[in-house]
């Protein structure tokens, strides 16, 4: 399995223990992409909690990622 997939699913075990359950009813490939959405989530929230001048920064990189990987978010 992708390391990145795997990361992420630990992301969600650790921080989202009731969806993380929830997602052993999920097809495999559901609660990757969960795990995924979750973990992109707990970023942007950190970076909100964190209120660091160079916040703004980070989120224009993540936007900049996004539209390279040209992702319609």
């Amino acid at each position: 399995m992708d390391y990145h997939i795997e990361n992420a699913k630990s992301v969600l075990k650790k921080n989202g223990k009731s969806f993380y359950w929830a997602g052993q009813f999920l097809p495999k490939q559901c609660i990757n992409r969960a795990a995924e959405l979750y973990n992109f989530c707990r970023i942007l929230d950190d970076i909100a909690d964190n209120g660091e001048k160079d916040s703004s920064k980070d989120l224009n990189d993540i936007a900049s990622n996004i539209k390279k990987k040209n992702l319609n978010i």
